[in-house]
């Protein structure tokens, strides 16, 4: 099908019709959203694979994004370092998603995954996972305009109880499974929200690309962090709690 002036493909098979219809359906609107955010600079079209069992899946994205609670993931096979393109990119769609997946947890995982392939080749592993994710996340549910509550339930419980949120989510609780998984994903996606919110989607994008070289140590995060939004971690992280507590009033 045609996305813009570009070709994207699903692939899978009978027994997944009725999810490749609908991907195949939403894939032009995705890819328009995510680029939107991004920026042009990248391919604007997506190769999309759904998959018919977990062994199947397994191959297409490996053992370390394989486990049964996950939807979908976006995998390449090259990056070349200081290049601007990856090869081998697809989004790939677990077996279990077409069970797990409503009209709208599928269109914010799709665009989630599409913004993961849009920012790939600007990307260097090891980067900070609440500022890869949470960007991929804002991406997902930015068309949606979903309130802080509806958006990150598990946060938004937290904030009821125990008050606004103090530390930015580190890689671990990503790697945890569960509902501290759920949970860090879910702060992940309130900071880039309070960053497109409070300042705007070129400084989150900006936020992102200064973000996605690498490790970051503390005194690095405060320079850059003043560098794009001008405040300090330390004042980052108090007006996003501040923003995330003013989100449920």
């Amino acid at each position: 099908m045609e996305t813009g002036s570009h070709s994207s493909v699903v692939l899978g098979h009978s027994d997944q019709e009725e999810l490749i219809d609908a991907i195949a359906a939403d894939l032009a609107d995705a890819v328009s959203s995510v680029t939107e955010l991004w920026g042009p600079d990248w391919s604007q079209r997506a190769l999309v694979v759904v998959s018919s069992s977990q062994e199947e899946f397994t191959e297409q994205v490996g053992v370390d994004h394989s486990g049964s609670d996950i939807a979908a993931v976006a995998v390449s096979d090259v990056v070349e370092p200081g290049s601007d393109s990856a090869t081998g990119q697809r989004v790939v769609f677990s077996p279990a998603a077409s069970e797990r997946l409503d009209e709208d947890t599928r269109h914010s995982v799709l665009r989630h995954e599409l913004t993961h392939v849009a920012a790939r080749a600007a990307t260097t592993d090891g980067s900070p996972m609440w500022m890869l994710e949470g960007f991929a996340d804002y991406a997902g549910h930015r068309d949606a305009e979903a309130p802080v509550g509806r958006a990150a339930p598990i946060l938004a419980a937290a904030v009821v109880a125990h008050g606004p949120p103090t530390r930015l989510p580190v890689d671990a609780d990503f790697m945890a499974g569960g509902e501290r998984a759920q949970a860090a994903y879910e702060l992940a996606w309130s900071v880039s929200a309070y960053v497109a919110d409070r300042f705007d989607e070129p400084t989150l994008r900006e936020l992102y690309v200064d973000l996605a070289t690498g490790p970051v140590d503390s005194h690095e995060l405060d320079v850059k962090l003043h560098e794009a939004v001008g405040l300090s971690a330390s004042e980052f992280v108090t007006d996003w709690g501040r923003w995330v507590a003013e989100g449920l009033d």
